[in-house]
């Protein structure tokens, strides 16, 4: 079933988008109340404008399945989505090999943390 996202505050359809790495916001255009924050891939991120007028508002149709639930902006002039790109944690934008060494960074960092927890549990010898 798919349904407009309207704010819970002033019942209004149309937003911004505030972008995040790895997510992004959804501003209310009427009030400026944050109606949701939707979560993306790790590293990429959502931008304020449509990919094909350049618009900032957007409307937000969600697509609610049986297990979950998926949002899709779609620009109020012309009906196409927003620019995704990737970035870095400070929203500066990098290419899809940098993404991939990031997320192999982050990995291995996990890995090592986890290698530390379990020598932290072993009996002292």
């Amino acid at each position: 079933m798919n349904i407009t996202k309207s704010c819970m505050s002033c019942g209004g359809v149309v937003f911004n988008i505030i972008s995040k790495a790895g997510s992004y916001e959804l501003v209310c255009a009427d009030c400026g109340v944050m109606a949701g924050e939707v979560g993306l891939d790790k590293y990429v991120t959502v931008m304020g404008n449509c990919s094909k007028c350049s618009n900032s508002k957007f409307k937000v149709r969600i697509n609610k399945g049986e297990e979950e639930e998926s949002w899709t902006p779609e620009c109020l002039e012309c009906r196409a989505e927003p620019v995704y790109k990737y970035v870095n944690n400070e929203l500066e934008e990098i290419d899809e090999k940098s993404r991939e060494n990031l997320i192999l960074k982050d990995r291995l960092a996990e890995m090592a943390e986890r290698i530390k927890e379990l020598e932290d549990r072993l009996p002292k010898v």
